[in-house]
């Protein structure tokens, strides 16, 4: 029979229990799919020596016992790709984190080139778990059988994995690596509450549009946001962006314009109101015309140079260490090593998100690569 926390009550007995506890995974579940408003839907909770249990944040509403236990530096939260799940967390329960392991970070500074929760499962302990619904629906309740398998299956064995890789780890040297880059991870900010408007300038029917459609287009998409924060539900089961464009190109008139033209989906004709008012507003408007592209800035030939020496030695010390280019030294960090060109070990400190173990394991031969000195 599966474990539910549904009452604070309840929460406060597994957090008594979980305190004792060196190490904890956790994972979350939630329903960005399905709803405009994204929210943690699910929290799972599994340990060494028990069962795993889900934790109802929908019932609950307060997750405050839980989240007063992650900000402490004992026991250590165990996830498998941490950043999704802190940023909700943060979001909905302000929560915050005091020590948190990321397994999947771990598999990637191990120099694994597949690393989802699944392989990483396989290859380190054996153990074969289905992804099969990932993509469901988590608000729903009760949640059947195979959701709850699912859910629980994300973090029953995450402890055992993590001491897995932490034995890997330390028999690399790379302990400190990964420490260093969940602490990151942990810093993360709060996920917005509400999702950033989309933006109607992005469309591909764009360059078919003169003033007047774009002003059209603008007012559909604001037609669409306004419906979507209304019924709660995602852009893409109120109308796609595709559907959109029709409409901007079409500028159907009335309900009968409307029907005849090509492409236009069945939810829309079912309730046409909004859209018509839409583009009625969207032409009496002030035409939209849109900024040219900002012009791309000339690169300092200088800084172009050093770019080119960092990635012509990006491969072969990747290759030496046996880590993926991407998690050596990603382009963003190549770019601000040589447009800031540092000189000495403060320099590199200095650059943000290089990280110490980058500047401890590669600084010196960094520092050769920008100066030009590589004999």
């Amino acid at each position: 029979m599966t474990t539910w926390i549904t009452s604070h009550a309840e929460l406060e007995a597994l957090v008594r229990c979980i305190r004792s506890e060196s190490v904890v995974a956790i994972d979350t579940e939630s329903d960005s799919l399905h709803h405009y408003r994204e929210k943690v839907c699910l929290v799972q909770v599994g340990r060494r020596n028990a069962e795993p249990v889900l934790v109802d944040p929908l019932a609950l509403m307060d997750l405050s016992p839980l989240a007063a236990l992650a900000k402490e530096m004992s026991p250590e939260l165990v996830f498998h790709g941490a950043d999704y799940d802190v940023a909700c967390l943060k979001r909905d329960f302000a929560f915050s984190f005091g020590n948190l392991f990321d397994t999947m970070i771990a598999s990637r500074l191990l120099g694994e080139v597949d690393f989802g929760l699944s392989a990483c499962l396989l290859r380190e302990l054996g153990v074969h778990v289905s992804k099969d619904e990932r993509l469901a629906d988590w608000s729903l309740r009760p949640l059947d059988p195979l959701r709850e398998a699912y859910a629980l299956a994300d973090v029953e064995h995450l402890v055992a994995l993590r001491d897995r890789l932490v034995d890997r780890l330390r028999e690399a040297g790379r302990e400190a690596w990964v420490r260093e880059e969940c602490a990151a991870v942990a810093a993360l900010p709060a996920a917005v509450p509400e999702p950033e408007p989309a933006d109607f300038r992005k469309s591909s029917a764009c360059p078919d549009l003169n003033p007047r459609g774009l002003a059209v287009l603008k007012s559909l998409y604001e037609a669409r946001e306004a419906i979507c924060r209304a019924t709660d539900r995602p852009r893409y089961k109120v109308a796609g962006d595709r559907d959109l464009a029709v409409l901007a190109l079409g500028l159907p008139h009335d309900a009968g314009e409307l029907e005849r033209l090509r492409g236009v989906p069945r939810n829309i004709l079912r309730r046409p109101g909004p859209w018509l008012d839409a583009i009625r507003r969207g032409l009496s408007d002030a035409p939209v015309q849109l900024d040219p592209p900002p012009s791309r800035p000339r690169t300092d030939p200088r800084v172009a140079e050093r770019i080119g020496r960092l990635r012509a030695w990006r491969p072969e010390v990747a290759a030496r260490l046996r880590l993926d280019q991407g998690v050596l030294l990603p382009q963003r960090l190549i770019v601000a090593l040589a447009v800031d060109d540092p000189r000495d070990r403060d320099g590199l400190e200095r650059i943000e998100g290089l990280r110490s173990w980058r500047v401890d394991a590669l600084g010196n031969e960094i520092l050769k690569i920008l100066s030009g000195k590589t004999g």
